[in-house]
C-alpha cells in the first residue's frame, strides 16, 4: 500500500506525484503542471510506485538501514 509522502504515478503514465492523504483505497495526490499546483483524488489500484533508487530497510531493532 501507499504512504503519505510516497513518490506515484498512474498505471497508464503521466506525472510524477506525491501521495497527501489515504482514506481507505483513495489515495489524494499533488504535483505540478507548469508551477500550478494540482491535487486529485485516485483508486489505489490506477496507482504505482514511481520512487527511484535503493530504499531504506528497517531492520527489527527499527534502525534504518541501507
Amino acid at each position: 500500500m501507499f504512504h503519505c509522502g510516497q513518490l506515484v504515478k498512474l498505471r497508464s503514465g503521466g506525472a510524477l506525484m506525491t501521495v497527501e492523504k489515504i482514506d481507505g483505497d483513495q489515495v489524494s495526490c499533488i504535483w505540478q503542471v507548469n508551477g500550478e499546483t494540482k491535487r486529485e483524488l485516485f483508486t489505489a489500484i490506477l496507482l504505482k510506485d514511481a520512487t527511484v533508487g535503493p530504499q531504506p530497510r528497517l531492520a527489527m531493532t527499527g534502525v534504518v538501514l541501507g
